[in-house]
């Protein structure tokens, strides 16, 4: 697969996890079997564990399970952090896939992407300038490493 089509299955998963996270649900079982790949996107499936954030689970998991956020295998009620941590070790595993020619591309194409909504963002006053200092932020960040 190309880098673009890499980037937009991240992209595919991470917004339907924040999706998810907007409408009050936790996925709970955020893992590579649960991310179809289909005509190039990215989908979340199973949502067998789906709790709301505003009851979350407390449910003590098997440290076999590398996704689950090490707080919700000590039996801390999961929150979006804990969907997130998983979603990291999703990123992870896909990116292990990938050689290093592509993780380089994956990273220009990356940092071309931030640096254009930068750019849409200056040309418009349509974001707070709280969200534009910080879009400028993870810009110049990404920019020095």
């Amino acid at each position: 697969m190309s880098t673009e089509t890499w980037l937009c299955i991240c992209y595919d998963i991470t917004d339907a996890l924040d999706l998810m996270h907007q409408r009050g649900y936790l996925h709970c079982d955020l893992k590579s079997n649960n991310v179809l790949v289909a005509q190039n996107k990215g989908f979340l499936i199973d949502f067998g564990k789906v709790c709301e954030i505003s009851r979350p689970k407390a449910k003590k998991y098997k440290e076999i399970y590398k996704h689950i956020a090490p707080g919700a295998l000590k039996g801390i009620p999961v929150t979006p952090v804990s969907d997130i941590y998983s979603l990291g070790r999703v990123l992870k595993a896909i990116v292990k896939k990938t050689n290093s020619t592509i993780l380089l591309q994956l990273g220009t194409v990356a940092t071309d992407q931030a640096k254009t909504k930068i750019q849409s963002v200056e040309n418009r006053d349509l974001i707070e300038s709280s969200e534009y200092s910080q879009l400028r932020y993870q810009f110049i960040s990404r920019k020095i490493k």
